[in-house]
């Protein structure tokens, strides 16, 4: 891979990971647990069966991974290239009790002893990348035929967009806008046909505590609407309701040809 192609670095990644502090997904999660918005979208549009392999690439401390493991039983692997993230990933998984087969190594020039996946999956990689026609190539690669490659971005069309922009400025020069016609395009180019594009999860203001860290008013009235969704969300399931601009996540599930 290129490196100019990339927006991020392995010190990018082992710094972010280095606070990482694992949870425990309850049941009754509402983003991540059984009947929560992560799963139940998905399942609106893809069933991946019990004792399914799934790779999640760039996958270090990965919760939906973990997610889909702890209620889906998928058989679950991880490459990342990031040390810090993998030993967290670790520990992520042994507290909700799942196994995890971790891989360190760069996803493009790593050599996979199983080659063949039910599923490749990632939640938030290709933004980090100008030109991510590796990861489709990649994917299809290591998929079985008719397997899915199911992955996010941030929903960067989202409200609050420009908020992030302004006030974490660095961390949005980490990521790129792809549209879905750019999307499409590399998913034809790759071998795969577009199954779904969906929107997903709680509004993109739910980062709020990551982007104000110097603006504690703004910080304030953010947190008290995220905690007003919170609770509306405990009587109406509004985080399976996708929409363009308000959902904090772009999907996608594309099938190999």
């Amino acid at each position: 891979m290129n490196q100019e192609n990339e927006l991020t670095s392995e010190a990018h990644w082992d710094s972010n990971w280095k606070d990482f502090e694992p949870t425990i997904i309850k049941e009754n999660d509402k983003i991540l647990g059984q009947n929560g918005a992560f799963i139940k979208t998905l399942d609106k549009r893809w069933t991946i069966p019990p004792f399914s392999s799934v790779l999640e690439l760039g996958g270090a401390c990965s919760a939906y991974l973990c997610s889909l493991t702890k209620f889906r039983q998928v058989r679950a692997s991880v490459i990342d290239y990031s040390k810090v993230g993998l030993s967290n990933t670790t520990k992520l998984f042994q507290l909700n009790g799942c196994n995890v087969d971790l891989h360190y190594g760069d996803l493009f020039s790593y050599e996979f002893p199983h080659s063949e996946f039910d599923c490749v999956v990632h939640w938030g990689l290709i933004e980090h990348f100008k030109d991510p026609i590796e990861v489709f190539s990649l994917s299809a690669k290591l998929l079985k035929p008719s397997g899915a490659a199911i992955f996010t971005m941030p929903n960067m069309e989202a409200y609050g967009v420009g908020l992030w922009k302004k006030y974490d400025t660095s961390d949005y020069n980490t990521h790129i806008y792809h549209s879905d016609e750019f999307i499409s395009q590399l998913a034809e180019a790759s071998g795969f046909s577009v199954h779904s594009i969906y929107y997903w999860g709680p509004p993109l203001y739910f980062n709020a505590g990551y982007w104000f860290k110097d603006q504690s008013f703004l910080k304030f009235v953010i947190n008290f609407f995220v905690r007003c969704c919170s609770l509306i969300s405990k009587i109406v399931p509004i985080f399976n309701i996708g929409h363009r601009k308000i959902s904090a996540h772009r999907a996608f599930i594309l099938i190999k040809d």
